[in-house]
C-alpha cells in the first residue's frame, strides 16, 4: 500500500501518495475531491473561504 501522506480536512479519509486530491495551498489542507472540499466549504470554512476570496478578488472602487 502507498504511504499515507495526510487526512482529508472534511472526511478525515486518508490521503495515499497515488491518489488524485486536490490541495489547498493558503490553508495546506488536502481534500479527497470536488465534492469533500465543497462540504467542507460550506459546513466548517464558508466564513475563511469567502474572506479569502474576497482579499483575493475584490477591491473597493470608484466611478
Amino acid at each position: 500500500m502507498p504511504p499515507m501522506i495526510d487526512i482529508c480536512a472534511n472526511c478525515d479519509a486518508p490521503i495515499n501518495a497515488d491518489k488524485r486530491v486536490l490541495y489547498d495551498d493558503h490553508a495546506e489542507l488536502h481534500f479527497c475531491d470536488g465534492q469533500c472540499f465543497r462540504e467542507w466549504a460550506e459546513d466548517k470554512g464558508a466564513e475563511k473561504v469567502q474572506a479569502f476570496y474576497r482579499r483575493m478578488n475584490v477591491r473597493e472602487v470608484i466611478y
